[in-house]
């Protein structure tokens, strides 16, 4: 019965750090509905062929408003960085990391990540849960390159 002692050491730690355990159980709590929210929102939203067309909405909504469009860009990459924080966090708490860092890395428009991100969506499990979502919601499946 070795492991006691590290037990011990552990519940010593825990009981010194309290406060931290709890704002680290809070934000993984947090991270976790989250996910569970706007995982699904953002797939089911995701335009059928995104991996087919070159330019992004972004691009395509705002060509004649480029101060908008700045704006847009700005925006969509700030929201691509938390998700791919949080989706490395939650590969050491409750989450859908992989999924999140996949979304996050898709939302980063100023390094070209639909490559990497196509060749996980187009693995089965991933492709077959994606267009589960998106199937549920009434919504098209993802069109995949040839």
């Amino acid at each position: 019965m070795e492991y006691i002692p590290y037990l011990k050491d552990l519940l010593q730690f825990m009981e010194a750090h309290d406060e931290i355990i709890i704002w680290v159980s809070s934000i993984s709590f947090l991270t976790f509905v989250g996910t569970l929210v706007s995982i699904p929102f953002i797939i089911v939203r995701l335009p059928s062929d995104y991996f087919i067309k070159d330019k992004n909405l972004a691009h395509r909504f705002c060509e004649d408003r480029p101060l908008l469009r700045i704006i847009l860009v700005g925006l969509k990459n700030i929201f691509g960085l938390i998700f791919l924080i949080m989706g490395f966090l939650m590969l050491f708490i409750p989450g859908q990391g992989m999924i999140t860092m996949l979304i996050g890395f898709s939302m980063l428009d100023f390094i070209n990540m639909r490559g990497p991100v196509y060749k996980v969506v187009k693995r089965p499990s991933v492709y077959k849960f994606i267009n589960r979502i998106r199937e549920n919601a009434g919504k098209k499946s993802i069109e995949l390159r040839g």
